[in-house]
């Protein structure tokens, strides 16, 4: 079974194209099987859900009101297409959904989606009649709110609404360049929502099921999804950084699927015969016929070009606004390796007292594991302890005198890596506990005495470190190996695992893992021992923001042998450093705090024309006088200037500490 410390910020579920009832229909004996299939599925994740997961609660018609909400959460979180009219009439659903769904019926799910079908498509066809008319007078003083507290309680109220949407659009594409006029922005809107509306009308059966069952999974806890075959494939290939397939990717521009970037080594790229911004018209399968792909889901289209490993996919292919001139381009699918979400590292150079150190930083962008190549026995598939180890060894090479590991945004991933990585730098003994519903305690030990990195650690975190990285960071604190240096962490201390059924695949929560200390990182995450200004709110993001999160608790801690490498002294002596170092950066970070809570707190917004320009001259204004004392481009990036920042500190302070032990 393998488990997983999954990322918490929902990035792997559903597709955003949503669906079109009239597209579900077309063929009745593929409906038929669909239905026989979500029916087997529904039951198999009643199944599992009462079995495995960890939380145990009735399916009864309190959660049927809850799963009402749920549901219409998951298809219309804004309240933008809804009227109040239709969510009185579904209040009739909400006693009725539990009995459905212990039947493996999800008949009401169907029937308010097609509701929300006829009203989605009602929307977008009324704002593309005003991006046509484009009438708007923008020297009325109303405004719109940045987030609705109810649904539309009219007709009327939904196209006044509307209408303050088609305005913000208008306005934000004008603020956003300087060239451009009314005419122009309300005509590439008109273009934009004419393709938005022939994708929505693309809709399948399985989109809307898989919204449906992400609902019920909701009700259990944050981390208990449903995924799709296709949605079961990205989360393989995002936990594996592997797929078979031609190395490029995707996106539909103007209903065309056209190719965005080419992956490095990838067979499109080493071909030669394909550019950044081809577009694909059809595909073919080896020497069979060519299918036509024009607006086309671009996820079919995906479907289409991925296969086996060593087949041939054919394209056709036409450079960008020259119809007529269009090629065959023959590709022999390949595995491919997304490097570009692989681990990164680079050694920085810091000076202090005259002496020049040199600490190499290796950035983990999540905790990835090819289980399929590694059953395979391919020797070469990705890990990220593999990929880290190789790095390490290249430091001792090179004499590196510290190392800094950065799971910054690190979202988690595989349990096994989160062991694995935290080997590397301790001997051996136990890193993680996990404590299953049933209550049964299991320590997960590193078995392997080798050390790969014995030298001075230190590691990165903020408030969107989460799962495995919360492991990882809390095994190095607790065997005061390395110094945790950054923000508390996400505070998610779930384990999850996925499991087959007939359609798909469910992940369920089937555990709490805890620290060695005993801790869960439920709710708390893991604090650092120096803290870094993020700019993140905690009651905004994080475990404990969310809806049906188990609650934090400990057990009892098994024997380790810590190290007395981190000492309350030394966190002393480092805290003052620290505070020194803050202390020189503290204005320029006061005042883009105080951007980032006013925006925060911003509740409506203007559309009068005249004052949105003045307001976004007033920031352009704030942010060049910012960007001018900091002796910063024009274009750069006031976050990334303060992960820059964070990340000279946590240099400055590895360099003292270095000092300390010589």
């Amino acid at each position: 079974m393998t488990h997983f410390f999954n990322r918490p910020l929902n990035i792997l579920v559903a597709s955003a194209v949503l669906l079109s009832s009239t597209a579900c229909f077309a063929n009745e004996e593929k409906v038929k099987a669909s239905e026989k299939n979500f029916s087997r599925t529904t039951v198999e994740l009643l199944s599992n859900l009462n079995q495995m997961h960890y939380k145990k609660q009735p399916i009864d018609d309190v959660f049927s009101e809850h799963l009402l909400a749920a549901y219409l959460e998951q298809i219309d979180p804004n309240k933008r297409i809804f009227l109040q009219s239709d969510i009185n009439e579904f209040q009739g659903f909400s006693h009725k959904l539990d009995d459905e769904f212990k039947q493996g019926n999800s008949q009401s799910a169907f029937i308010i989606h097609e509701r929300y079908q006829t009203r989605i498509e009602n929307r977008y066809e009324f704002i593309i009649a005003l991006f046509k008319e484009n009438k708007f007078d923008f020297t009325i003083d109303e405004s719109i709110p940045l987030e609705r507290k109810s649904w539309p309680s009219t007709q009327k109220d939904s196209d006044e609404y509307w209408r303050k949407l088609a305005k913000t659009s208008i306005i934000e594409n004008i603020l956003g360049d300087d060239e451009t006029t009314q005419e122009k922005v309300a005509a590439d809107l008109l273009e934009r929502y004419e393709n938005y509306l022939s994708q929505i009308k693309l809709t399948k059966q399985e989109d809307i099921f898989e919204k449906y069952l992400n609902a019920v999974g909701s009700l259990f806890d944050p981390h208990t999804s449903y995924f799709t075959p296709i949605s079961e494939e990205d989360f393989n290939i995002d936990m594996s950084l592997s797929l078979t397939g031609i190395g490029a990717e995707l996106s539909l521009d103007k209903n065309i699927t056209t190719i965005k970037r080419l992956i490095e080594n990838g067979p499109a790229q080493k071909g030669g015969l394909l550019q950044e911004e081809d577009q694909i018209i059809a595909v073919a399968q080896g020497n069979k016929e060519f299918v036509n792909i024009m607006g086309m889901r671009l996820d079919d289209v995906v479907q289409l070009i991925r296969g086996e490993v060593d087949t041939t996919v054919r394209l056709k292919v036409r450079k960008l606004g020259n119809a007529d001139n269009q090629k065959i381009v023959p590709i022999v699918r390949k595995v491919v390796t997304l490097e570009d979400k692989a681990t990164k590292h680079e050694v920085k150079e810091v000076t202090l007292n005259g002496k020049t150190l040199k600490v190499g930083v290796i950035s983990v962008p999540s905790f990835y594991y090819d289980f399929e190549a590694a059953r395979r026995g391919d020797e070469n598939f990705k890990s990220t302890t593999f990929d880290v180890a190789k790095i390490l060894a290249q430091y001792k090479k090179d004499g590196i005198d510290a190392v800094i590991m950065d799971v910054r945004n690190n979202g988690g991933g595989a349990l096994s890596e989160a062991i694995a990585l935290s080997g590397l730098f301790i001997k051996d003994g136990p890193i993680v506990q996990v404590k299953y519903s049933n209550g049964h305690i299991a320590v997960n030990n590193d078995e392997d005495p080798a050390i790969a990195w014995d030298g001075p650690l230190a590691v990165m975190t903020n408030r969107l470190s989460a799962s495995a990285s919360e492991i990882f960071a809390g095994a190095i604190k607790d065997y005061n190996r390395g110094l945790v240096i950054g923000d508390t962490t996400y505070g998610k201390g779930t384990v999850q695992t996925l499991k087959a059924v007939t359609f798909g695949q469910i992940k369920l929560t089937f555990a709490m893992f805890y620290r060695v200390s005993g801790m869960s990182t439920q709710h708390r995450g893991v604090e650092p021992h120096l803290f870094l200004n993020s700019y993140i709110k905690h009651d905004k993001i994080g475990e404990s923001s969310l809806d049906n999160a188990l609650p934090f608790n400990q057990i009892s801690a098994p024997e380790i042998e810590a190290l007395n490498i981190i000492t309350p002294e030394l966190v002393e002596k480092l805290t003052l450093v620290q505070q020194q170092e803050f202390a020189a950066n503290e204005n320029w970070q006061a005042t883009f705090s105080a951007i980032l809570k006013e925006r925060a707190e911003q509740e409506t917004l203007s559309l009068n024309l005249e004052t949105r320009k003045k307001q976004s001259q007033m920031r352009k204004t704030q942010r060049e006088a910012i960007l001018k004392d900091l002796d910063l481009e024009e274009d750069s990036s006031l976050y990334d200037y303060a992960n820059d920042i964070n990340l000279n500190q946590t240099l400055n302070v590895v360099a003292h500490w270095l000092a300390e032990q010589k």
